[in-house]
């Protein structure tokens, strides 16, 4: 697949400054998805179906309908690679088409969740559930996942749902207690959605077993009417998102047959015998499994956007031009060290995590496609790609936050305008904090899966996992009170500040350690763990998060196909880039630990200042790899052939009503009666 030509216009000099092919940057960054994601992404661009327009005046009704023609051209568009293509695997593009259509990509993704969930958690008895059954695959049935309750969300073991057997007539009877027990927040569920995968207690005999999952048809699959029983409805307008149609969801004593129980790790008898297939420390754990799946995606999409919001700020930043030295022409915000201090940190973490995404994506591929027993060794791995996911979607979506808005801000004024896209981007990615998980509480269980292996350590054993991500916790005791051993900034790079990495982890989890085992005296367990997190287990998690990641990438770096070495070094420099970036928001514990003194901090800074201005020159170049065609990117700012204000200005003059009289005109012409006197 050859190289496409590049517009000319005000950014082609910068793209002839480059010192490598973002071709081939783009192909290895793209993996497997390279060459396919963009035949798909033509079939898009080709489509007026797929196409936003920034200022259209729709009714949320509108937007729907809109969006629900896009799923099913969706379906269409899948099925036809699919036929056409034996090799095509939509596991490995879909994301990119989530983030391509966010809209259309999110519905339809969540209706692939639903089937996703059923084929995990259930067995051959549910087939017709499945993403490739004929039901599935045309949207006859039409799915979403109901695990939120109003007043319950990160907390699953507290849903207030109930699914009660019977064995006279042997179904489960579904019932809502109250209202705050109401399924909440569920996505495809207000309008459209014909049933759900449906978490609830189960009661056998009056005694609970826990949290179970079953398959709930909520609608009439002909009138389209909720089933007896039933009550169902959209939550109402959102801060965004208006397109999808969050609903609430209760029920009235509904039967459902016995066969909707998801039966891969338990089961009922006819007679009301409840039976484990695995023991029951694990089952809870395993079916939750099916959630990584989402908050792995999630860390992907988070990624995605902040590329996205790149793209758009550095190629305008290197539009943009604003002062100057004396008497010489203004320059390019981009040459201004602030300009690239704010953004190429971003730009290369958006980088580096895009790849550790990638890998994640894989492992956990492959941990579902498994067909061995639930044996130690799979418990051992699913745990840790639950942790891992814990950890992945937090540091990912909080990154991207951060991204969009000082993308944003470096782009001035016309960065607010709705045809930058940036405003929309944030308000689109906003949610992701929240939702599979609020962040700050998901975290927490990545917290415990380390500190766990600090206590399994002091049993003597060795520290090891499956992927290997907390290997070096080996020898911890031994790591608290080193120091740094390098005399010269320069010794940081290519991999050099790893141990730096390495050793915040570990001085923050000691010290985790040492809050945890001085509150336990209290016998107060809840207590202990609650105020142990601030400064303590959340700081932790999300170092080992940053550690993993540039450990990932060093790997994935020193493992490198020779036909990409050409790349190689600005792969290097975002990769140290972004863990200096790291550790330069955690000096502070790097000196309160005595492992920097003052000089380490300055050198530090110095060498983050000096990537900068390395990676400048390549900054058009590495947004040419990671960039969305045009007609997706939807951004006046962010056009691949820089022609910021042709295309903004393009925008305004075709906007509706531009050069309209103002509607309230007559009140404008109309002087104000000031003889009125104020009654206050």
């Amino acid at each position: 697949m050859q190289a496409p030509q590049l517009p000319y216009g005000p950014l082609t000099p910068f793209r002839e400054k480059a010192s490598f092919d973002w071709w081939l940057l783009k192909q290895f960054l793209e993996g497997p998805a390279f060459g396919e994601k963009d035949r798909i992404f033509e079939i898009l661009t080709s489509d007026p179906l797929f196409s936003l327009n920034l200022d259209a005046e729709y009714t949320i009704e509108e937007i729907r309908e809109r969006t629900m023609k896009a799923v099913r051209k969706l379906v269409q568009i899948s099925k036809e690679l699919s036929q056409n293509n034996p090799s095509y695997d939509k596991r490995i593009v879909g994301p990119y088409i989530v983030n391509a259509v966010k809209a259309p990509g999110v519905v339809f993704g969540l209706h692939k969740l639903f089937s996703l969930c059923i084929k995990s958690l259930g067995s051959s008895r549910h087939s017709r559930y499945f993403e490739d059954s004929e039901e599935c695959a045309n949207l006859k049935i039409f799915g979403c996942f109901a695990l939120t309750e109003m007043s319950h969300g990160t907390n699953t073991k507290e849903m207030r749902t109930t699914a009660t057997y019977d064995p006279i007539d042997r179904c489960f009877v579904l019932n809502t207690p109250d209202y705050q027990a109401s399924k909440f927040w569920v996505g495809n569920l207000g309008k459209n959605a014909t049933h759900a995968v449906v978490a609830a207690q189960l009661f056998i005999e009056g005694n609970s077993k826990g949290l179970h999952w079953f398959i709930v048809q909520i609608r009439d699959l002909v009138d389209h009417l909720p089933l007896p029983g039933v009550q169902v409805g959209d939550i109402g307008p959102k801060m965004g998102w208006n397109w999808i149609d969050h609903g609430f969801l209760l029920f009235d004593h509904v039967r459902i047959p016995k066969e909707n129980l998801l039966d891969k790790y338990q089961d009922v008898t006819p007679d009301g015998k409840y039976i484990l297939k695995v023991p029951e420390k694990h089952r809870f754990g395993l079916s939750l499994a099916a959630l990584s799946s989402g908050r792995v995606d999630i860390a992907f999409n988070a990624t995605e956007s902040a590329k996205i919001a790149l793209t758009i700020a550095v190629r305008y930043s290197f539009v943009r031009k604003q002062f100057g030295p004396p008497s010489q022409p203004e320059q390019p915000v981009i040459e201004y060290q602030m300009q690239q201090q704010r953004l190429l940190p971003f730009l290369s973490g958006s980088i580096v995590m895009g790849l550790f995404c990638q890998y994640l994506m894989r492992e956990y591929r492959a941990l579902v496609d498994s067909k061995g027993e639930v044996n130690g060794q799979f418990l051992q791995l699913n745990s840790e790609i639950h942790a891992i996911s814990c950890g992945a979607k937090p540091i990912t979506t909080w990154y991207a936050r951060d991204a969009i808005q000082t993308c944003r801000e470096c782009c001035g004024g016309h960065g607010y305008s709705i045809y930058s896209r940036l405003g929309l981007l944030y308000v689109e990615h906003d949610p992701s904090l929240t939702y599979e998980g609020e962040n700050n509480v998901l975290i927490q269980q990545l917290a415990r899966y380390l500190i766990s292996a600090l206590q399994y350590k002091n049993t003597s054993q060795t520290i090891s996992s499956p992927l290997g991500s907390i290997n070096y916790l080996n020898g911890w005791e031994n790591k608290i009170g080193s120091r740094c051993i390098y005399n010269q900034p320069e010794q940081f790079l290519n991999g050099g500040y790893i141990d730096a990495l390495e050793w915040r982890v570990i001085y923050l989890l000691n010290l985790s350690s040492l809050k945890l085992m001085k509150l336990s005296a209290t016998g107060d367990n809840w207590s202990t763990w609650n105020n142990s997190q601030a400064f303590h287990l959340h700081t932790a998690s999300k170092a080992h998060m940053e550690c993993l990641i540039v450990r990932t990438n060093l790997k994935l770096l020193s493992e490198m196909d020779p036909k990409f070495n050409s790349i190689k070094p600005v792969l290097q420099k975002m990769c140290d880039l972004y863990a200096l970036s790291c550790i330069r928001e955690s000096l502070d514990l790097f000196l309160e630990g005595s492992y920097f003194t003052a000089m380490h901090s300055i050198g530090i800074k110095d060498l983050i200042l000096n990537l900068c201005s390395q990676i400048q020159p390549d900054a058009v170049s590495i947004v040419d790899s990671i960039a969305y065609p045009d007609k997706l990117l939807w951004s006046a700012l962010g056009q691949s052939d820089g022609e910021v204000y042709k295309h903004l200005y393009g925008k305004v003059l075709s906007s509706k009503r531009v050069f309209e009289r103002s509607r309230s005109w007559e009140l404008l012409r109309t002087p104000v009666d000031m003889s009125i006197k104020s009654k206050m």
